[in-house]
């Protein structure tokens, strides 16, 4: 872990946060992000320790809280992150505590935009699943990075991600809260597919946050896919595209989650 670091990068945008140490509050944020310091998802991110370890700050742990981000570590074992200015802040059911008006001011002090979802747990549960739907293909083809261009592997994702909607539903999600964020997966697949093949391979930002992803080992995906796979199985819902991609996440020596 030693020989791992943080660099900027010229590829992304202006309006996007490089990690970096001149801001204290941003990495703080991105490392939140890292750890999925939520309580909806069961497991920390695969690399959060090694997140947390190389850029030596003490991280931020809140319940309510999602940093927009995006990165990977390289094969030549660099991190290379990036935070958009905007910050998901949600409530459980109950108003937020002084604590975390608190932690809201302290983002908007360090130049982020505060986006509030007052359904958080639903918003959760539906970044979990659109997540699973992305990465059940990305293993498939070896990793995630293999999906930019690809508007046929895309559609493959996109279905993958529509079949768990009805596991939103079970959940007790109320997809009518959750429309904007769910629309890449109920619009015709003959329109979105090829536009994120378009978008993943010719635009700077969203191309190299794939290209970041290229670990063929890397474990969240998989855990990501047997969570959710796990979740629709105690429930009765029929994912067959997430089902048919376990043999790319299954334990090793035992062929399912």
């Amino acid at each position: 872990m030693g020989n791992r670091r943080v660099v900027t990068s010229d590829h992304w945008i202006p309006k996007v946060w490089i990690i970096e140490s001149r801001s204290m509050v941003a990495i703080e944020a991105y490392i939140a992000y890292m750890t999925r310091a939520v309580r909806a998802p069961k497991r920390p991110h695969h690399r959060c320790r090694e997140a947390a370890n190389t850029i030596a700050v003490p991280t931020i742990v809140i319940e309510t809280e999602c940093s927009q981000a995006g990165g990977g570590f390289g094969a030549d074992g660099v991190l290379l992150g990036a935070l958009l200015p905007s910050v998901v802040f949600g409530t459980l059911g109950q108003p937020p505590t002084d604590r975390e008006r608190a932690v809201r001011q302290a983002f908007r002090e360090a130049g982020l935009r505060i986006k509030e979802r007052p359904d958080f747990r639903g918003w959760l549960w539906a970044h979990f699943v659109s997540d699973a739907g992305l990465f059940s293909q990305g293993l498939r083809l070896g990793s995630l990075s293999k999906l930019a261009g690809s508007t046929r592997d895309f559609r493959e994702a996109l279905l993958a991600g529509r079949e768990l909607l009805p596991l939103l539903q079970a959940r007790g999600v109320d997809l009518r809260r959750h429309r904007a964020g769910l629309l890449l997966f109920r619009a015709p697949t003959w329109l979105t597919a090829p536009a994120l093949a378009w978008l993943t391979a010719h635009v700077t930002p969203i191309r190299v946050n794939f290209a970041t992803h290229s670990d063929p080992d890397a474990e969240e995906p998989r855990e990501v896919c047997r969570d959710t796979l796990a979740e629709a199985r105690r429930l009765g819902i029929a994912v067959p595209r997430l089902e048919a991609a376990e043999p790319y996440f299954a334990r090793e020596g035992t062929g399912r989650v």
